[in-house]
């Protein structure tokens, strides 16, 4: 970058921003007016969750029947990503006593989406508060549960773990295989989920950003409902994608691809923040081109985007999952309105640029029935083991014990449900009994 050219944000509305440019004896200026709202800097949390209009996607979330969501948060570390997305360190600490829509002092009172939360919650508490508060006017019985992970250096990693622990991305699904499964019965659990996240997210001081996340964190809200014998199964994915960081800035060595095999070769001593930087700004451009190739195999083509598979990474094979038609997607742009930080603000407005494009159809989750999806599953599971056990241990042995990984990890899932909707209805009757 030319040190007589400089970047600025020179103004926003509700509907567009512009950027500056100043060269060095000219000056441009660039609209962008892809954004459906800009939120100015003392917007509230309540507020942001309203004005995005995030209700909508929960009412789709919740629907029986519904559609899968991924929400996407990027911007320049700092800039406020996480703190949308999950809230402030206070507000994860106040614990509401008795109900989980207890109105204390610390409480927000009902938002025009109609979601009573705290304060400083940021979009995935409240959407949680939220899909309790809908799913609370239907007579389905029903399950939330919660996983999260991160993606650090390629790989994928489980957040509720006390110690690293991998967790697979199955190529075929892009579920997480291996990952924590925890119950969202209150706002206790959901608490809990959250101060786990923030706790074993890695991060690292940098001249940025005392605090820099140096890794994609996916939050996951399934949600599981029976309506007779059929059930239907969504997922709220909130993305908090890490901040790029420019070397110029961080006073970092700058890794090139030369730089990072001979640093991979090496294996020797802490992880350069130059390295980690190059992969996370691998990782967003790839998302950006594949978010390009789904679009244009709709448009051009006809046909559905299938996900990489090969010259990849675990992130960029989960997030492409949300780009096939199987869920709805939506993106929250954090930027920062400091001229020091142009240039930033510019990669982040051109990246959400090239995210927006994307337009392709979105298919519902359809229900099944529970009973039948049991027998299937416990029928591809005894399969997958016997070819285990009869393979050699070749170079696609792992392959077919993930599959075995695969099928046991649906039958457990599948007889969670039957279990905890099994439990619901005996707790009920046992009402309906002594109130008799």
């Amino acid at each position: 970058v030319a040190s007589n050219i400089t970047k600025t944000l020179d103004s926003w509305s509700e509907d567009h921003l512009t950027l500056s440019t100043q060269y060095a004896f000219s000056k441009g200026k660039r609209k962008y007016t892809f954004p459906r709202k800009v939120l100015g800097p003392t917007v509230s949390q309540a507020e942001a969750y309203d004005d995005m209009d995030i209700s909508s996607l929960v009412s789709e979330f919740t629907h029986f029947g519904g559609k899968n969501v991924m929400l996407f948060a990027y911007g320049q570390t700092g800039s406020g990503k996480t703190h949308t997305m999950i809230g402030t360190d206070e507000s994860l600490r106040h614990e509401v006593a008795n109900s989980m829509f207890d109105v204390s002092e610390n409480c927000d009172s009902k938002t025009s989406s109609g979601v009573i939360s705290n304060s400083g919650w940021g979009i995935f508490p409240r959407v949680y508060s939220n899909a309790v508060q809908l799913l609370g006017e239907c007579n389905r019985p029903y399950i939330l549960s919660a996983s999260a992970v991160e993606f650090h250096l390629g790989a994928c990693f489980d957040l509720l773990s006390s110690s690293p622990k991998p967790v697979q991305v199955d190529p075929d699904t892009c579920d997480l295989v291996g990952a924590t499964l925890r119950d969202m019965r209150d706002i206790s659990d959901l608490l809990r989920f959250l101060t786990l996240v923030r706790t074993n997210r890695t991060t690292r001081s940098t001249r940025m950003n005392a605090q820099s996340s140096r890794s994609h964190a996916a939050l996951i809200l399934y949600l599981r409902q029976m309506d007779s014998n059929s059930y239907c199964q969504t997922a709220f994915t909130l993305v908090d994608l890490a901040g790029a960081e420019r070397p110029t800035k961080t006073k970092e060595k700058r890794f090139t691809g030369t730089d990072m095999i001979i640093w991979q070769l090496s294996k020797g001593g802490e992880v350069p923040i130059g390295a980690q930087a190059f992969i996370v700004n691998w990782e967003l451009t790839m998302i950006a081109t594949e978010i390009e190739k789904a679009t244009e195999s709709y448009k051009k083509q006809n046909r559905c985007y299938k996900q990489p598979r090969q010259l990849s990474t675990d992130a960029i094979q989960f997030l492409s999952s949300g780009f096939n038609g199987t869920a709805l997607t939506a993106m929250c742009l954090c930027l920062s309105s400091a001229n020091v930080n142009g240039w930033e603000t510019w990669f982040s407005l051109q990246w959400g640029e090239s995210v927006s494009k994307l337009a392709i159809p979105v298919r519902s989750q359809k229900p099944v029935n529970i009973h039948k999806a049991l027998v299937l599953a416990e029928r591809e599971a005894t399969m997958a083991k016997r070819e285990l056990e009869g393979a050699a241990k070749n170079r696609f042995y792992a392959k077919r014990a993930f599959r075995v990984d695969v099928a046991y990890k649906k039958i457990s899932d599948l007889k969670h449900m039957l279990d905890s909707v099994t439990n619901a209805d005996e707790s009920t009757n046992s009402d309906e009994l002594s109130s008799f």
